[in-house]
């Protein structure tokens, strides 16, 4: 709690999150899948999200307060759609409207200490791991959909440097795991939050995918 306390607290934040994911194949082989974004946040209404999966593919998204701006750059297209609020309810919107994953949502909301009472059942201290540049705290966290490991640096910054995710109810129990690094809570330049068309890119409609229809590559990869 003292984790999910100190970041929803911080006015602003950075952090790279280098995650992977079990795809479970129609054979039923796991096959990893995975990704590296960046976060940039300042609070109340700022938010900026660059991604690079594995395959190369890359992509970016920046709210500026009023509006949400994404952007393929291999591509070059774009999408913009007007959504004032704050980086809690857009974040929402994002992952539940626009169908975009973002993992570990939660987070980066103000509202993860709260969240995450209604989601834990209990929560066993494993070990002092010693092993990141830091001395973490290791737990082990149960709750009724998942359960999940969770490393957090110890002293007056209690980040998380690690998370991995068991889907237990679903078919085969996969898992989502992330190594957080780069964490800075300096405060972000405003220009990061600024979107500039590329040149010679084609705007194009954000698009709500329909529940149950995704495309061959989708999944390929699986739903994270």
């Amino acid at each position: 709690m003292r984790m999910a306390n100190f970041l929803a607290k911080a006015p602003s934040l950075r952090v790279t999150v280098l995650s992977s994911y079990d795809a479970i194949q129609e054979d039923g082989e796991f096959i990893e899948f995975g990704d590296r974004r960046r976060f940039e946040l300042q609070r109340p209404d700022r938010l900026r999200v660059e991604v690079e999966r594995s395959d190369g593919d890359r992509g970016g998204l920046i709210f500026d307060g009023k509006t949400i701006s994404a952007y393929k750059p291999d591509d070059n297209f774009y999408a913009v759609v007007e959504k004032p609020g704050t980086v809690d309810a857009v974040m929402v919107y994002i992952v539940k409207e626009l169908q975009i994953p973002v993992p570990l949502a939660r987070m980066f909301t103000t509202t993860f200490p709260q969240q995450m009472e209604k989601l834990v059942t209990s929560i066993a201290y494993v070990e002092t791991n010693r092993l990141f540049d830091v001395s973490t705290d290791h737990l082990a966290v149960r709750g009724a959909e998942v359960d999940f490991q969770i490393w957090i640096a110890q002293g007056d910054a209690p980040l998380p440097r690690r998370v991995i995710i068991t889907y237990k109810n679903a078919p085969g129990k996969p898992q989502f795991r992330a190594m957080l690094s780069d964490w800075s809570l300096a405060p972000v330049d405003a220009g990061r939050f600024a979107f500039t068309v590329p040149a010679g890119a084609e705007k194009v409609p954000f698009i709500v995918r329909e529940s149950g229809r995704r495309s061959a590559a989708e999944q390929k990869r699986g739903a994270k």
